[in-house]
């Protein structure tokens, strides 16, 4: 199976239920798609009330609020990708702690992912608001394990480029560059 995983809250703008539809379309493609849920709110309800309708119990796994580092990182080994799928613009902070997992991303087209698809080559970008474009790169990913593989790669490679002590000593420079203009 493909294995992908969402991690953050469960609100209603993050687009879970886009995700759940997602894996239901694809198991309609006779594809293999689990979906590993981390994380609580106030959607949480609902969310599981469609994986029953829809009869997903066996591919959609709920795992509540875990704390950020080796809990959750140890709840993402053996996922193949994470989805991100907001319903509103959004610059998700869990975009990075994928790709430091080596986690590519599949994520609705909107500017933040647009641009990071772009600069990481770590994100395949779908329609916004449709689950079948979700759909449609899960079963394409189900079977191109080398795109799979190598957006891994470029994952790491991106995260390693932006790292919080890289962009920490470009500020350093920018500030002493700036410093240095004004006592000319």
């Amino acid at each position: 199976p493909l294995h992908i995983a969402y991690f953050g809250r469960l609100a209603a703008n993050k687009g879970i239920d886009r995700m759940i539809e997602a894996v239901h379309l694809a198991r309609e493609q006779r594809r293999d798609i689990r979906l590993r849920i981390i994380g609580d709110g106030d959607q949480a309800g609902t969310l599981q009330a469609l994986v029953r309708s829809l009869e997903l119990e066996s591919r959609v796994e709920f795992i509540g609020a875990v704390p950020w580092g080796a809990p959750l990182f140890n709840l993402l080994e053996g996922q193949h990708l994470c989805v991100m799928a907001p319903l509103i613009e959004d610059t998700p902070r869990a975009a990075f702690d994928a790709f430091c997992r080596g986690l590519p991303i599949v994520a609705f087209d909107i500017a933040f992912f647009r641009d990071l698809a772009a600069e990481s080559g770590a994100v395949v970008t779908t329609p916004w608001p449709q689950a079948e474009g979700l759909a449609q790169a899960f079963a394409q990913l189900s079977v191109d394990r080398e795109a799979l593989a190598r957006m891994g790669a470029a994952a790491v490679a991106f995260a390693a480029r932006n790292t919080q002590q890289i962009w920490l000593e470009h500020r350093l420079g920018w500030l002493r560059e700036a410093q240095q203009r004004k006592n000319q």
